[in-house]
Parts: C-alpha cells; structure tokens; sequence
C-alpha cells in the first residue's frame, strides 16, 4: 500500500520497496539464452540505493536474494551481474543468498517469495542460505561476493536487501527492500509529527487485533466473514446527471473529461 494509506489505516509498517525497475533482454537466439536486460534492471537498482540512501548504506548494510536458477548460462551470467555491480559501486563482500533451494521454483519465486524473504532477514538479521549445494560451482562469479551456503547471522546490520528475477523468457525485473528502520526515516522526512503520532496510536489498536485474531485461527474459533452482495449498488441506489452521479452510500462522482485541447489538437 501507499505510505499515505499506511499512515491512515495504523498499518503495521515492516518496510517498503523504493522502486521495481524492469528491462527487457531484446533480441535472443534461444527463450532459455540469458540476455542484457538483467545487467540494466539491477544497475538501475543500485543507482536507487545510492541515491536514496547514500553509497555508505550500499556498500555496508546491503544485501542480495538471486533468482538463484541453476542453470549453467543463467548462473554464470546472474553471478557476473552482481559481481560485476559489487565491484563498481565498492561493495566489497556483499552476501547472496537465494530461495529456491528450500522452495523449489513457485510462481511466486521472483515475488512474495523473495519479498517475505528480505523482510525477515532485516527484521531478524539471519539470512537463509544455500543450503542444498557443498560448494559454488566452478563457474560462478564470486569476487565481492558472499554466498552463504548456510542459515547464518548477517556479520553487519543489513538495512537493503535486492530481490531479482532474472527473464528465462526474455523480461527482468529487480526490486530493492528497505527495512522498517530506513522506511521510517523516509516517512518522517514527508510527514509531520502530528500525522505519525496519529499512525502510532493507530497501529496500537492494529496490533491488538491482529493478536486477537490469531488467537481465533489457532483456538480454531475464528468466524468465516460472508459478505455476497454487500453493498451491491443497483440502478435504484443512483441518482444521474449531466454532471455528476449521486449514490445511497453517499458517494458523489463529478462527470468530467480528463481529455483537454492539447490531447488532441
């Protein structure tokens, strides 16, 4: 959700994605054949970073899920980007982990999957590692980089962590995470203090019924909510005109063009 709508509905905050950058592979002479598209997707995203955050938190508090496929091409080339990234923006021993070896390949593998990932790595600073493999294949590219091969403890606070999905069918896309911690130094810059006290008391009463709420799924005694045609607004709950429309709810939609004179002339 928008920063905005976390404020005002007391969510939780537990991070939030500063930008998903996408870029095609172009031309290729096999589906399976790796492209450029992944190297512009993940530069652009350590761009972001530095620029969000600066080039110290890039290069000490970041961190890396691959899409981890391990295919002979696509391992060399998705180990290159990284390694080759590292090395340019002095990001000296950044860790690499990726998902699939305890998941397998899921439709979400490139999404929720590596997105809860990132989440609880910074909330809990344990990164999940490789855990299938005694060793990195002779192939792989390494240099500033650090596969953990195990489930370990960040040896630095890690507040960024990039997640990648790199194109089998030609498409790439890479995301950066940041933790609540630079999420909340981002709100406090927009916001106002009275707008985050707000959020504060809000997000109490949150917490308090998501407990509540649990201990109802794990009792066994939670309810399911049937809400079929709720709400459902049929031609006797409008009131139309030229220029707006009334509904029974209260809702008064304004019928105006968003075209103006320089869309079409």
């Amino acid at each position: 959700m928008s920063d905005r709508l976390a404020l005002e509905t007391g969510a939780n905050i537990r991070g939030c994605i500063l930008n998903v950058n996408i870029n095609a592979d172009g031309n290729k002479k096999s589906i399976s054949g790796p492209g450029a598209g992944n190297y512009f997707s993940v530069g652009k995203t350590f761009q972001d970073i530095e620029e969000v955050f600066g080039e110290k938190v890039l290069k000490e508090n970041s961190a890396f899920i691959a899409h981890g496929t391990g295919t002979p091409l696509n391992r060399i080339t998705e180990s290159h980007i990284l390694s080759t990234f590292a090395k340019e923006f002095g990001v000296e021993s950044m860790p690499v982990t990726s998902l699939k070896s305890k998941l397998g390949h899921t439709m979400g593998t490139a999404g929720m999957d590596q997105l809860w990932g990132a989440l609880g790595a910074m909330e809990t600073q344990n990164c999940s590692g490789i855990c299938t493999i005694p060793k990195i294949a002779d192939d792989v590219f390494t240099e500033n980089l650090d596969f953990y091969l195990k489930d370990q403890a960040f040896d630095k606070q890690k507040d960024i962590v990039m997640i990648n999905s790199k194109g089998f069918g030609g498409n790439n896309a890479t995301a950066s995470v940041a933790s609540a911690n630079l999420t909340m130094s981002l709100i406090e810059k927009r916001y106002s203090k009275t707008d985050i006290t707000k959020w504060e008391a809000k997000r109490e009463t949150v917490l308090e019924n998501r407990k509540v709420e649990k201990e109802k799924a794990i009792n066994g005694s939670i309810e399911p909510i049937y809400e079929f045609d709720k709400d459902v607004l049929d031609l006797a709950d409008l009131e139309v005109k030229k220029n707006h429309i009334k509904t029974s709810t209260g809702f008064n939609y304004k019928l105006s063009s968003d075209l103006k004179g320089k869309d079409f002339t």
